[in-house]
Formats: structure tokens, sequence, C-alpha cells
């Protein structure tokens, strides 16, 4: 009998049920995407810039999946540095064609050994407003994501380090389009920049089978708006729950020292007798889970094409309430949900999943400025 399983991160997939209502709901919304053709090495990433740079790479006689993901975080935190970076956090999925391992990564950002049960709390003991402690050095996690890249080209990569940053340099040094969404959040005001959290995607196959999957993220849309030497710092820690006790129960997503918060960051590769059939993922913050497994059943189940089944309308509860995707055919099961006593909200709901099935075929979320490009 054949098996399907999902690769997933260890730490997302241990992620609860429940997420801190006290924690940011990373939502990140975008405008459009062009995708969905065979190649020989595809991979899907959120701006033309960072999917572009990936290219040339694949002249190289090395592994490609091992090295892109380097080059394409450099240059996404250049050109989109609302949603991810150096100085933020990540998971990663990484099959090897060679061995056949299936191998995962925890990147998330770690609390300090400094950090107390009262960080997000006033003189009182109650939660601060989630925005006043977003901004600022309190928020701030010890960055994963440069160590991540540095050991998956340490244990896969075979081109020169410094090679692979030479993309996102000669972006910095020429310059680069700005896109309609950066454009949009720079120009708007205090309140329209919070709306917009944000996390990207990457998902890449190589020529020599290899398969990799990342979701990468600072949090917040330009996370702690802290810059330093050009890269902003996450606000990760103010994922971590701000109450530290329920009913005198310690919360287990409360920030304590060296620990990790919660996260429903969900890169994955489905597996079909023990070889990878399909590379995927989404950023979304608690909504990512939802987002990613509907997508999965639509091409696994429903045999939709995947470029259909990243654009299928989305219905997602998070914490008993269900959220239906404005302008699709979700919100026709609206009125039947509350008749039946559910809370419901109708309201955009913008994904950026990106996935590639393997054989080749690349897609990317219509909602998001995501590509899919190959040669």
């Amino acid at each position: 009998m054949k098996r399907i399983v999902l690769g997933l991160p260890l730490a997302a997939g241990l992620a609860g049920p429940l997420f801190a209502r006290d924690a940011a709901d990373s939502v990140a919304p975008e405008g459009a995407t062009t995708s969905g053709f065979e190649t020989l090495s595809p991979q899907v990433a959120t701006a033309l810039e960072a999917k572009s740079a990936g290219q040339p790479v694949q002249a190289e006689n090395w592994m490609v999946a091992a090295a892109n993901p380097l080059t394409v975080q450099t240059v996404l935190g250049l050109v989109e540095p609302q949603s991810s970076g150096l100085g933020g956090g990540a998971f990663l999925v990484w099959y090897d064609a060679t061995s056949g391992a299936l191998t995962t990564r925890d990147a998330r950002e770690t609390a300090p050994l400094a950090a107390t049960p009262r960080l997000f709390q006033d003189e009182a003991g109650e939660p601060l407003k989630f925005f006043d402690a977003v901004v600022g050095g309190r928020s701030v996690g010890t960055p994963g994501t440069p160590a991540l890249l540095a050991e998956a080209h340490r244990r896969w990569g075979r081109a020169p380090w410094p090679s692979l940053f030479s993309a996102a340099i000669d972006h910095a040094d020429q310059g680069f389009a700005v896109s309609p969404r950066l454009a949009g959040l720079v120009e708007g005001d205090a309140d329209r920049l919070a709306r917009f959290p944000s996390t990207s995607h990457i998902s890449i196959v190589d020529r020599y089978g290899n398969v990799l999957s990342m979701t990468t993220t600072i949090e917040n849309g330009f996370g702690s708006r802290l810059m330093v030497r050009g890269f902003l710092l996450n606000n990760e820690r103010t994922d971590f729950s701000f109450r530290s006790h329920s009913d005198g129960v310690p919360i287990a997503n409360r920030i304590e020292p060296g620990k990790r918060p919660r996260s429903s960051m969900a890169p994955t590769s489905v597996m079909k007798d023990g070889a990878p059939v399909l590379a995927i993922g989404s950023p979304g913050g608690s909504r990512i889970i939802g987002y990613v497994a509907t997508s999965i059943v639509g091409w696994l189940d429903w045999g939709v094409n995947i470029q259909q089944a990243l654009a299928l309308p989305h219905v997602v509860n998070r914490f008993g309430t269900y959220d239906v995707e404005l302008g699709t055919a979700a919100v026709d099961i609206q009125a039947d949900l509350e008749a039946i006593g559910y809370e419901v909200n109708a309201r955009d709901l913008t994904s950026g999943l990106h996935a590639i099935v393997i054989g080749l075929l690349g897609a990317a979320d219509p909602r998001r400025e995501g590509i899919a490009l190959g040669e």
C-alpha cells in the first residue's frame, strides 16, 4: 500500500492547537503572481528580484537547493525587508536525494538569558498593548536565520560562501524597483503599517533531486523597527504569551531565558513511498497551518492542479472562531456556520503559498507578489 507522509519541522508540528491570543498574528498580504509551468529546477519565492537572484546559482555544479535559500534570503531581506531577513528566524525542511534522509531545522529566535516573565507587563502586572511591546529592543529575539543558512551551506553547499551574497550586494549597489506593496507600506501611516505583519516562504527543488522548503520571518511588518548595519531586527519575542500564568497555572508559551516562542510556520514536504512529491509553505501567522493543509488536501485528495489548490478559498478556524475569505465562495457558508452557533468573520485572508510539484511544476499564491520561475 502506498503511503503519503508529511515532512514538517518538529517545532512547528508540536506547536499547540491553541495559540496565545496575546501573541502577534503574522498575516502577509500582497498583490499578484506569475507561476505554474514545468521546469528542470524550479524555485518559488516571494519577490521577483529574490527569485531571479537564485537563477545564476543554477549554472554552478553543486547542490543548488543548499545554496539558493541563502542567495534568495539575502535578496529578500533587501527588496522585501518588511517580511524577513538575517535579523529573523526560520524553519527548514531538507530532503537529501543521495541518502533519502529528511532533515528539519528549527531556527526560531531565542529569548536572551536576561528575559523575565514580566517583560511584556506593566507595573500592575497587566499585559502591555501589543504595539507598545513591538517597537524597540524589548521585542527582539536572538536571530536564528544566519546560523541556519550557515549550517545548510556547511552540510550541503559547495560554492564559496562569499559568492552567495553577490546578488544582494549588486541590488543594494545598483538599486531595484520597489514593489507596490513595499511602496504602500513605507508611504502609509503607522496604523496601516501595523496591519501588515510579515513572513516569507521559499521552496526549491534542484536538478539532483534535493528539495528544500523554508519559511522565514521577522514577525510583524518591519519587525521591531530597529535596524542594525542594514538589517531589520525581529520582534519575535512578542510571540510569547504576555501573561505568565492563567488561574495560577504556568502558561506553556510564557517567556523564559533561552526559550523559543511557539510558531505555526509549517514548511512542508509531502512524501510518497519515501520520496518527496510536493514542497509547500506559506506566510500567514496562526493561519499558516490551515492555509497549507487546505492546499495539500485540494491537490492530493480533490485532484485539482497545484495552482488551483493554492487559490482555493480560505476557511480557517482559530480559537473557535471561523475566518472566511472575502470575495470568494467561502462567504457562502457564513450564514450556515452562524446558524449552528459559530462566530464567523468575513475578511481578506491574504496567504502567500508557494509550492512545487516534483515532476516539476511550480506555483505561487495569486494573493501575493510571489513568482515561480525555472530554467
